[in-house]
């Protein structure tokens, strides 16, 4: 790369001319929403994504409901491809890539770099200061203290989490600490963010992968958005929302991928913090018709489930009884 120029998403934004064809590496957020808006305006674009999903962090049955829509629209997608070497000139790039052992060559006027941030901590000399690092990035504490008491850390530099709404919450802790000796603990727990590409894809608490992973007893339960009738009125049919419960039905994770899921997922962020059931979810009354509906209505799919064969029989006994 330090042969040939090429983008990342903040120098995108200064770009004064036309971009016919370009090439981004990698499939996280930030390149899929990037490769979507620059489809959009007009380049021919190819994703390059090492692993064999695009948002890798991401539930993957959802992440296939995004990987179809970018296909659908024209983006050439290539999953599971290494970059090998990077070769050309200005307006005139080649990349090299390895799929199944077989080579490639990807050609294209731009190259956009989307594989991640670092923190920008080279210089400060953080060590003399007696701040430590853990894993390339700030330790810091619960209360955002760094290994010197009297520094405080936030945002991208300390957390796994690099979203705009986790640095802010995490600076009104600072302040709460260092300038008004208010002891608060920043959240580290049920953090929701959302990939803003289309579908919109939004994520909070435990995914199936991680629940299976911590080998936690749990149920899954899915209702696709073509079963909400404000979905289909709006003709956003594509996509679904989905949960995830212990055995007991409470509530341990939520995903949505559709039309508004950034703004849908924000009932089970509370949710979740009030530590409340499917069952429990599902019972305050929802506007109809509007998309919030979906959120009810896969809750109602767990406490329809609890109905088992022996509490149907007695309920049909109880209402033969009333005729």
């Amino acid at each position: 790369l330090d042969q040939v120029p090429y983008l990342t998403h903040e120098t995108l934004f200064s770009l004064r001319e036309p971009v016919p064809s370009l090439i981004v590496i990698g499939g996280g957020p930030i390149g899929v929403e990037m490769a979507q808006a620059m489809h959009r305006l007009g380049s021919q674009v190819d994703l390059v994504n090492s692993q064999p999903q695009i948002l890798p962090r991401e539930d993957t049955e959802l992440a296939a409901t995004v990987f179809r829509h970018l296909a659908r629209e024209g983006m050439r997608l290539h999953l599971g491809a290494k970059a090998v070497r990077v070769d050309g000139e200005a307006g005139d790039l080649r990349l090299t890539i390895t799929v199944d052992g077989q080579e490639q060559v990807l050609r294209a006027s731009h190259l956009l770099v989307a594989t991640g941030r670092q923190p920008s901590i080279e210089g400060l000399d953080l060590e003399a200061a007696g701040v430590a690092l853990e894993n390339g990035h700030v330790q810091t504490d619960g209360r955002l203290r760094t290994t010197a008491p009297h520094i405080y850390a936030c945002g991208d530099v300390t957390s796994p989490y690099q979203f705009t709404h986790v640095a802010e919450h995490q600076a009104a802790i600072v302040l709460q600490n260092a300038l008004f000796h208010l002891p608060a603990k920043a959240r580290s727990r049920n953090i929701p963010w959302c990939t803003f590409c289309d579908p919109e894809l939004a994520r909070v608490g435990l995914s199936e992968k991680e629940a299976q992973e911590q080998q936690l007893k749990h149920q899954v339960y899915t209702l696709p958005h073509h079963d909400i009738d404000r979905a289909q009125t709006d003709g956003e049919t594509q996509g679904m929302t989905k949960i995830i419960t212990d055995e007991h039905g409470k509530l341990l994770g939520a995903a949505i991928v559709g039309a508004h899921a950034g703004e849908l997922i924000h009932e089970f962020v509370l949710a979740l913090d009030l530590g409340l059931s499917a069952s429990e979810l599902s019972r305050p009354m929802h506007i109809y018709p509007t998309l919030s509906q979906g959120n009810r209505r896969v809750a109602e799919l767990r406490r329809n489930a609890a109905l088992t064969p022996l509490r149907k029989r007695w309920l049909q006994r109880l209402f033969g009884l009333h005729g």
